[in-house]
């Protein structure tokens, strides 16, 4: 049976089906997923002042450095941007079986910033997050309202798989709060 549109072939022809975690690195050999690559220091995906209501699934998200002045990332995938108020954060964000990944060439810092309310990261990959002699982190939280969901996600970095708080708040008395986590093993390489 051939895939639906937009739709990854898994490696044994197969469709993935919800609960099954993402592993691209594994699927090479089927229909490529798309992938979304930047090559400056900025992220691939910024949602920010109110941002709301949308799900991505079944994407490569990555960065790559086009030159020596560009060597790193501050955030692949950053929801959320410093607002100031609850009303502006980004809102009801699902992140589905992506592959968001740094490369050997570029360091990263963070993989996924979640500073918004009701975010959900579901069935997705994390790896090679990392950066010599700086903190890096697959999930980090510190001024997102929450709920946060990290269900059936892989993380692997080189410091801090999830870091929720230990940073100002921009909306005073707001914290991350309700994240709700199940299935999702963390390694450091």
């Amino acid at each position: 049976m051939d895939p639906l549109p937009g739709r990854p072939r898994c490696r044994d022809g197969a469709q993935r089906s919800g609960g099954r975690r993402a592993r691209y690195a594994d699927d090479r050999g089927g229909k490529p997923i798309p992938r979304l690559i930047s090559t400056t220091v900025l992220p691939v995906l910024l949602a920010k002042n109110g941002g709301c209501r949308l799900r991505l699934s079944r994407l490569e998200i990555t960065a790559t450095a086009r030159n020596s002045a560009v060597s790193h990332n501050e955030g692949l995938v950053r929801l959320g941007d410093g607002e100031s108020t609850l009303e502006a954060q980004p809102s009801e964000i699902t992140l589905d079986r992506v592959w968001i990944h740094g490369t050997p060439t570029t360091s990263t810092k963070n993989g996924a910033v979640f500073n918004g309310r009701s975010l959900a990261l579901i069935d997705s990959w994390i790896d090679q997050v990392r950066w010599k002699g700086i903190e890096s982190h697959c999930v980090v939280a510190w001024t997102g309202a929450g709920p946060m969901k990290l269900v059936n996600d892989h993380f692997d970095c080189a410091s801090i798989g999830v870091l929720i708080g230990g940073a100002a708040r921009a909306i005073p008395g707001v914290a991350p709060s309700d994240i709700g986590t199940a299935s999702s093993p963390r390694t450091r390489t």
